[in-house]
């Protein structure tokens, strides 16, 4: 019987919390550019997960940007976090103000039990599909 409530043990996920600092520059060939940022969890057997939102702004050149998230845990069985950003942006020089570009960045593989600091930059310049969907309310 103890034997097999230490098994049970042993199966259950930990529930440690990981923070990430991320931190970098948008290489962007316009002098100001509007973008939303979500940070992602790529998840193999279930729906991916949203670490963070990063609400939408204008950014000015030298673009500039950091964020903070959590994750406390990934699936059971896991070996850490495959991370994403997905950017909905309009650094877009050929068709200016027409339209939104959706693009997804890998961000790498980051095992559980850990706190990361991860510096980058992101080519974001035409980069991207185009999308109908929006960034948000314009700032006036």
């Amino acid at each position: 019987m103890i034997i097999l409530c230490l098994l049970l043990l042993l199966a259950l996920p930990s529930e440690a919390t990981d923070h990430f600092y991320m931190h970098g520059y948008f290489d962007c060939a316009l002098d100001l550019f509007r973008y939303h940022m979500v940070i992602w969890e790529r998840d193999y057997w279930d729906w991916d997960d949203p670490l963070s939102h990063y609400a939408p702004r204008y950014s000015r050149a030298p673009h500039y940007f950091e964020i903070n998230f959590e994750a406390n845990g990934d699936q059971q069985w896991s070996t850490g976090y495959d991370l994403y950003a997905r950017i909905i942006h309009d650094c877009n020089t050929t068709n200016i103000g027409k339209h939104h570009l959706l693009l997804n960045v890998e961000l790498g593989h980051y095992r559980m039990g850990a706190n990361y600091t991860i510096q980058t930059v992101i080519p974001v310049t035409d980069k991207g599909e185009q999308t109908t969907e929006i960034i948000g309310r314009r700032l006036v």
